[in-house]
């Protein structure tokens, strides 16, 4: 009669490996590669513990701060201006005595008149002066003259800080008058718009300076 064989001995037969009651494999069951796998997976977790280190460390990296904006085309002063001293501003009769007698309708028409078509020819005359005429012209007409010369809005702007950064509080006549000249003053065909529509905000906080300066 045959004898029956055990159930481990059929486990061995079948080339399965015994079992521990852990679970553990015994015996023939490839023990290098099991004993490879909680290494690989140490591995695995530490390479991950790099990278959310180094992204951490990226994400707490400090952010330059933004430039500010810069609008194009224009010219901002470097450091704000300590407000002017109190000064006693000249009448205009007294300014237009100072001027070479060459030149005194073009200086009556940058402190007297509003009108474009006066004021226009007068600042291209002064601006045209010989250099021995230029020099007994006062500097804040000059730079009132140019101001007339020049078309584009954006190309003013230098000229006007010059005169802010100059503090001449006999500038404030001619001043008062581009600050209160009309916003439709210029026409791009039938469309009609403010010739110094870049400049106003300027204007206005220089015109205003000058003006708490003459009391």
């Amino acid at each position: 009669p045959g004898v029956a064989g055990s159930p481990g001995a059929a486990g061995s037969a079948a080339g399965a490996s015994p079992m521990t009651k852990g679970g553990t494999t015994l015996g023939d069951g490839r023990p290098g590669r099991r004993r490879m796998r909680p290494a690989l997976w140490a591995t695995g977790v530490l390479l991950l513990g790099v990278a959310v280190f180094f992204a951490l460390r990226q994400g707490d990296a400090p952010t330059p701060p933004a430039s500010a904006p810069v609008r194009q085309g224009r010219v901002e002063p470097s450091t704000p201006r300590a407000p002017l001293e109190q000064q006693s501003l000249p009448s205009r009769r007294d300014l237009i005595a100072e001027i070479p007698k060459a030149y005194v309708e073009h200086a009556q028409a940058l402190l007297l008149s509003a009108d474009p078509l006066d004021r226009k020819p007068a600042g291209q005359a002064i601006a045209a002066a010989s250099a021995a005429d230029r020099a007994a012209i006062p500097e804040y007409l000059q730079q009132l003259a140019r101001l007339e010369t020049i078309a584009d809005c954006e190309d003013k702007r230098p000229i006007l800080l010059q005169i802010e950064a100059t503090r001449d509080i006999r500038a404030l006549w001619g001043l008062r008058i581009l600050d209160g000249s009309p916003r439709d003053g210029c026409r791009d065909g039938n469309v009609k718009h403010d010739c110094l529509r870049c400049l106003r905000e300027d204007l206005k906080r220089i015109t205003t300076g000058f003006e708490a300066a003459a009391g």
